[in-house]
C-alpha cells in the first residue's frame, strides 16, 4: 500500500521594512531601524529600560492556520542576530518555540536552564536560572520549547552578528483540530536594561512526522536539511557583517 507524502514548510524573514506578520504585546519589541552605519535597514528591536513583571521575557509570535489538523512536526530555527553589548554585560538567552493555542492569562516557563555569567573573580561560571513568579512568562515546557543559544558581548565591546539555531535540539509539536501553531522566538538576561538587540533575519522549517514515529531522524536527511537552511541565513549574517 502506498504510503502519502509527509507535509513540510518553510518560513523565511528578513525584516528589512516591517515585521512581516510577527507581533508582540510588548510595547519595547517593535519594527525599527537598525543603529548607524546600517541604518538603512530595519530589524526586529528586542529592548527595555529595566525588568518588571510585564516585561522580563521579551518575545514575538506569529499564527500559522493553514498546517494539516491534529498532525506532528518537527520544527527548527534558524535565526540571524545583530547585536551591540557592553564588554560587561550578562549573555543574552534566545528561546524557540511553538503551541496549538495561546495562553490570555498570565502565563509562565516551566523548565530551567544554565547562562554562562562571570563570577566575583571575572571567572566564566553556569548559573542555573529557575522560573520566577509573578513574570509575564511563556507556559512552554521541554517538549515544544528550548533555549537555541546565546548572544554573547565581544572582549571588544563592538557590534556583531550572531546565527542561532536549534539545529541540535529540534522540538515536537502537534497541531489542535484547526491546523493551528503559534511560533515564538525570544530573549531572556539578567542584564535590567536592553538596548541594540535585532533579530535580522529568520528561516523556520516544519517537517510532518508520523506520530507513532520516536524522536530519533534519519541523520542524513537531517544534517542535509539543517546545513541547506544554515546556508541561508549565513548569506544575510555576512552581508551584515561587512557593514559593521
Amino acid at each position: 500500500m502506498a504510503t502519502s507524502a509527509l507535509f513540510s514548510q518553510s518560513i523565511s524573514a528578513n525584516f528589512q521594512t516591517d515585521m512581516e506578520g510577527w507581533t508582540s504585546h510588548q510595547t519595547t519589541v517593535e519594527w525599527a531601524n537598525l543603529f548607524a552605519p546600517m541604518n538603512d535597514r530595519g530589524g526586529i528591536s528586542f529592548a527595555r529600560e529595566n525588568a518588571d513583571e510585564n516585561d522580563a521575557f521579551l518575545f514575538i509570535q506569529k499564527e500559522l492556520l493553514e498546517l494539516l489538523p491534529n498532525a506532528r512536526y518537527r520544527i527548527t530555527f534558524n535565526t540571524s542576530w545583530l547585536a551591540w553589548l557592553e564588554t560587561t554585560a550578562f549573555p543574552i538567552s534566545v528561546h524557540v518555540g511553538a503551541m496549538n493555542e495561546f495562553p490570555t492569562e498570565t502565563i509562565e516557563i516551566t523548565l530551567d536552564y544554565e547562562i554562562k555569567v562571570l563570577d566575583d573573580d571575572g571567572e566564566t561560571v553556569l548559573k542555573t536560572v529557575h522560573p520566577v513568579e509573578n513574570r509575564t512568562k511563556i507556559r512552554f515546557n521541554n517538549e515544544n520549547f528550548v533555549v537555541a543559544g546565546q548572544l554573547t558581548p565581544n572582549e571588544n565591546g563592538l557590534a556583531f552578528t550572531q546565527n542561532i539555531n536549534n539545529f541540535d535540539n529540534a522540538f515536537y509539536v502537534n497541531t489542535n483540530d484547526e491546523g493551528r501553531l503559534f511560533l515564538m522566538i525570544g530573549i531572556e538576561t539578567e542584564n535590567p536594561k536592553i538596548e541594540n538587540v535585532f533579530l535580522n533575519t529568520l528561516r523556520i522549517v516544519l517537517r510532518e512526522v508520523p506520530k507513532t514515529q520516536e524522536v530519533q531522524e534519519d541523520e542524513k536527511i537531517e544534517e542535509d536539511e539543517e546545513k541547506t537552511e544554515e546556508n541561508k541565513v549565513e548569506e544575510d549574517s555576512k552581508e551584515m557583517s561587512s557593514r559593521t
